[in-house]
């Protein structure tokens, strides 16, 4: 049998991710936002263009729309939206419950996680009204690959991967920030520094780490490990802050 303590704890997280999840409205309105404002984008400027030659000599332009873009922006706000919500101010509406420290950034993690993978969905399905847009908008008959529904399933599970790991690195970040005012600035420079000097190194080590990966199953092993260690990490920052600062 579960002890009182961790049926109260159980309760108390579940109470807060409820109330998260109302109080919280304007950062899905944020995504849905910033995701339609990347949907034109891709349909209107950014896509892939690849011209061929043929022997009996014409030419052959395709431009390839994809939702790739609209991940990216998905990304960078998942990593801008946990950063802010780790927050005195967001932190302070914990404690209108009987919380503690735990309760609260467990509470936070269930949350973060919940809409990061629901913006990494969206960010999927968004291909599908990138190209109804692109037709009408070129008027160009576009050719596209049918995929079944398992494949499907797994880009949006990929996408809805790399945006979990985003919003674990901006949680990490703003613990630590919280932790210490001076991490506000040396974060940043240390970023900056690194992405001078092996920018393309890193971004190499993390393209065949995650991008490359062609089974699907370790692809997520991946993913769950690197989340594990990355919010664990933040929860031990979490214990070095004041329950109320």
């Amino acid at each position: 049998m579960m002890s009182s303590n961790a049926v109260n704890r159980t309760t108390a997280i579940g109470r807060l991710f409820t109330f998260k999840c109302r109080a919280f409205t304007e950062i899905l309105s944020a995504l849905l936002l910033l995701q339609l404002f990347a949907v034109l984008l891709s349909s209107t400027i950014f896509s892939t263009v690849t011209t061929s030659t043929f022997q009996e000599g014409f030419d052959v332009t395709m431009d390839t729309y994809s939702s790739d873009f609209v991940i990216v922006f998905t990304m960078l706000w998942g990593f801008l939206c946990s950063l802010n919500i780790t927050t005195k101010a967001y932190r302070e509406d914990d404690f209108l419950f009987v919380t503690n420290r735990f309760t609260s950034h467990v509470a936070t993690i269930l949350f973060l996680c919940a809409v990061s993978a629901a913006g990494g969905v969206t960010a999927a399905l968004s291909g599908f009204l990138i190209r109804v847009l692109a037709y009408y908008i070129h008027d160009n008959v576009i050719l596209s690959t049918a995929f079944g529904p398992g494949l499907f399933l797994m880009g949006a599970a990929a996408a809805a991967g790399y945006v979990l790991l985003s919003t674990a690195a901006g949680y990490l970040a703003g613990i630590i920030i919280q932790w210490h005012r001076a991490f506000k600035l040396l974060i940043p420079a240390v970023v900056i520094g690194l992405m001078s000097l092996r920018g393309a190194d890193i971004a190499e080590q993390f393209r065949s780490f995650f991008y490359l990966e062609s089974f699907f199953p370790m692809f997520a092993v991946k993913v769950l490990g690197m989340l594990v260690l990355v919010f664990g990490a933040g929860l031990l920052f979490a214990k070095r802050l004041e329950v109320r600062q």
